[in-house]
């Protein structure tokens, strides 16, 4: 693999954008249509890293992570031949011109179901980068500034909903499962030479606006404190840091994360919790529920300004839990009211929420509708962050009143039952409601 640039000076030559003739020529159409209602138009590709847990670089976290999705890979290629290549180059003239991209359906889907997308939030957040590109079209040369590399899936979680291309531990039962082949390895590595690749991304760094960091779980990776370490070296500690944590650690071998993130001023927390105290602990497998309270007094007591919210996934197995949740940690000054953002799990489709009989569906739609009426009476303190919480409550409300297909609820008690019998589990006593499917 070509090693990338060393140095400010040639990280600047590396990541100058060149334009290939066929863009180049199609640049004058490329402006004209930018002034349309941009239902498409996505900053993403002009300034966004996003490194799957395989190496391949795709749009975002939202695009499928296969080959046939990808800009490049990091493991053939450099990081400034992927950012510079005529496949995001492609991407990037269909985003002037506000057109459609099959990468882009969850963000579209989203967006249609009421809930606010990527897409939305990043043109948002990043609004004078879009004038800006708009403005030059393909003639403007760009860096990566917002970083989410995936170094691998290391976790020490086996979540119900997820799956081994996102946790280590989920391993043996995938293959016991069939979802992977014997003598397969458990721990995928997105980076196969790890210091050419920092070589590469080091130097973008002093520049950096944000770094989002998920995994498998991204506290147990050696390589998360290596970036931190290059961002508090070239002093950039102003960095928005994102993470998508199962908050189940705060220590991992001689790293202490509540003593980096003292270092940093923009620190974004999201804790993928699903439900407390035994569901909690059955959803989010090998977690301790008594752990995750200490967590966060813990970042109560020595990060007062760390930025917490917690984003629990919901599905058949949570959704009748989520609103007492919510309520709770409330009640416990864990969380504002605000802090709380469902997001509805979209696959494995045998876990969505029209997996539940009618019936019980509509019962849960009494359910939310009150939530939703107590969500609106409560104080708060961020304006955004509470119409957030609350159009994700109302999207799982329009959600409910759905019958699944057959081979879904069949997909549903098939893998329920398995793994139930791998894990030594019963479903059925910590999510009675339940009872009438299995």
């Amino acid at each position: 693999m070509e090693v990338g640039f060393i140095g400010k000076e040639k990280s600047s030559k590396e990541f100058q954008a060149y334009l290939p003739l066929q863009l180049a020529m199609n640049e004058t159409q490329s402006n004209s249509k930018t002034d349309k209602s941009d239902r498409n138009f996505c900053i993403m590709p002009w300034i966004h890293l996003h490194v799957s847990q395989n190496g391949n670089v795709i749009p975002c976290c939202q695009a499928p992570p296969h080959k046939v999705h990808r800009f490049g890979n990091v493991n053939e290629q450099s990081v400034a031949q992927i950012w510079n290549g005529q496949t995001i180059n492609s991407f990037r003239l269909k985003m002037l011109n506000d057109e459609k991209d099959y990468r882009c359906k969850q963000c579209h889907l989203k967006e249609e179901s009421g809930a606010k997308s990527l897409r939305q939030i990043t043109n948002e957040k990043f609004s004078e980068k879009v004038t800006e590109v708009k403005k030059a079209g393909m003639s403007i040369a760009s860096v990566p500034i917002h970083f989410d590399v995936r170094f691998s899936n290391a976790c020490n979680l086996k979540c119900r909903i997820c799956g081994p291309w996102a946790s280590s531990q989920w391993h043996k039962d995938a293959v016991a499962t069939g979802m992977r082949k014997k003598g397969s390895k458990a721990l995928s590595l997105a980076v196969e030479d790890e210091n050419s690749f920092f070589e590469q991304i080091v130097p973008l760094l002093p520049e950096a606006k944000e770094f989002y960091f998920a995994g498998g779980e991204p506290l147990m990776m050696e390589q998360h404190y290596k970036v931190l370490d290059a961002l508090i070296a070239c002093g950039n500690t102003s960095i928005r840091l994102s993470y998508n944590t199962n908050f189940s650690t705060l220590q991992f071998k001689q790293y202490n994360v509540i003593e980096y993130w003292k270092q940093f001023k923009n620190v974004h927390l999201t804790a993928s919790l699903d439900a407390e105290e035994q569901q909690g602990e059955f959803l989010r497998k090998n977690i301790k529920w008594e752990q995750v309270l200490k967590n966060r007094k813990v970042c109560l007591k020595e990060l007062p300004h760390l930025k917490f919210q917690i984003a629990p996934t919901a599905c058949v197995f949570n959704v009748s839990q989520l609103p007492q949740f919510h309520k709770n940690w409330v009640k416990l000054g864990f969380i504002n009211v605000e802090g709380f953002i469902p997001n509805i799990l979209i696959h494995p489709k045998e876990y969505q929420l029209n997996i539940l009989p009618l019936k019980e569906q509509l019962n849960l739609r009494l359910l939310y509708e009150s939530h939703i009426k107590w969500i609106k009476n409560q104080e708060f303190l961020n304006v955004e962050n509470h119409i957030e919480c609350l159009q994700q409550f109302r999207t799982i409300l329009n959600q409910l009143g759905r019958v699944a297909e057959p081979k879904f609820i069949n997909s549903f008690k098939e893998k329920t039952t398995l793994l139930d019998s791998l894990r030594s589990e019963n479903t059925v006593e910590l999510f009675q409601e339940l009872d009438q499917i299995l």
